[in-house]
């Protein structure tokens, strides 16, 4: 049985900060912090999240990446946990 169609009738606002830095030629970070509301209740209903990703070019064709994104939710629509996080390395060539 498919779960139940969950429908939502609010408005949210969306805010974001993004940072990018060079620590040298081969190593960048990138990070960003998400904050979306309510716009009924500002204070009381959000979601807070964060992505942050740091690349090490290891040869001018391959990079390895480490990113990892971590979210709270303090009211979510559905039963799901409040916190959600994952983690992510990637290993790019280019041809």
């Amino acid at each position: 049985m498919p779960p139940p169609l969950v429908i939502d009738n609010f408005y949210k606002t969306n805010q974001y900060v993004k940072a990018s830095i060079s620590i040298s030629n081969s190593c960048d970070i990138v990070t960003a912090v998400f904050l979306q509301n309510k716009i009924d209740d500002l204070i009381n209903s959000y979601r807070l999240s964060n992505y942050t990703t740091i690349s090490l070019r290891v040869s001018k064709k391959l990079t390895f990446s480490l990113s990892g994104d971590i979210s709270y939710d303090n009211k979510p629509v559905v039963p799901i946990n409040n916190t959600l996080y994952t983690m992510i390395s990637t290993l790019a060539i280019k041809i």
